[in-house]
């Protein structure tokens, strides 16, 4: 099993930082296409560099993980406030395009994974966090 637990995603937008510990549903709000692209980029940097931090299931001879061709992954959101079911679906999927960029996942279709989103409720909005669970079978 691994366990990856992500930092916060920052971004700049329009010379102002914005920083989010858990991914957002972009699908529903008005956002730009440019805004979402520096998001989506932003989770997906931060899906590498947590992956970097586990080096002890990369192949030393590539310096590449190894791309698992059938996983079950649990992507747990604690936050302040919860979203609806395919709200936090939707919202993860720039941390799974991570995980196949970084080569820790073949690909994200059904065939190769077995996706669960769960959402846990916290007091405040400090304390939240992303942390993924990959079981390889």
């Amino acid at each position: 099993m691994i366990i990856l637990t992500l930092g916060k995603a920052c971004v700049q937008i329009r010379k102002e930082w914005k920083c989010r510990a858990t991914p957002m549903n972009m699908s529903n709000q008005r956002l730009h296409w440019v805004v979402k692209n520096i998001w989506t980029k932003a989770w997906k940097e931060e899906v590498a560099t947590a992956v970097m931090v586990q080096k002890h299931y990369w192949d030393k001879k590539t310096q590449k993980a190894l791309p698992f061709l059938k996983s079950k992954i649990v992507i747990q959101l604690s936050k302040s406030v919860l979203m609806d079911h395919d709200g936090a679906y939707s919202s993860v999927k720039p941390i799974l395009d991570g995980l196949t960029e970084a080569g820790i996942i073949f690909n994200d279709s059904p065939k190769y994974i077995e996706l669960e989103v769960k959402q846990i409720k916290i007091k405040q909005k400090s304390e939240e966090k992303t942390q993924i669970l990959i079981n390889n079978f």
